[in-house]
């Protein structure tokens, strides 16, 4: 996934950052509200958007950049540890 601080042709989702940690390395976790739902994005590199906790911003991904997973009853909202918004 890719973040934008702008709109982009191919962006299909949008949301408010929620939290930036900066994970050693290149490695960012940006968590992203989109909805009602929590999205981890994490860069490996510097992205496009250097974006703060509050600010819209506009996610993206290529094409096989993805792959949908089923859920899996230990991926609960207690076993990943998300506060209730």
């Amino acid at each position: 996934m890719r973040i934008f601080c702008e709109p982009v042709p191919n962006a299909l989702l949008g949301g408010r950052v929620v939290s930036i940690h900066y994970a050693g390395g290149s490695q960012i976790r940006i968590e992203v509200m989109v909805g009602a739902q929590h999205v981890t994005v994490v860069e490996y590199q510097k992205n496009e958007c250097q974006c703060k906790v509050g600010e819209q911003v506009y996610l993206t991904w290529e094409d096989g950049g993805a792959i949908l997973l089923p859920l899996e009853e230990a991926w609960t909202e207690r076993a990943v540890g998300y506060a209730k918004a």
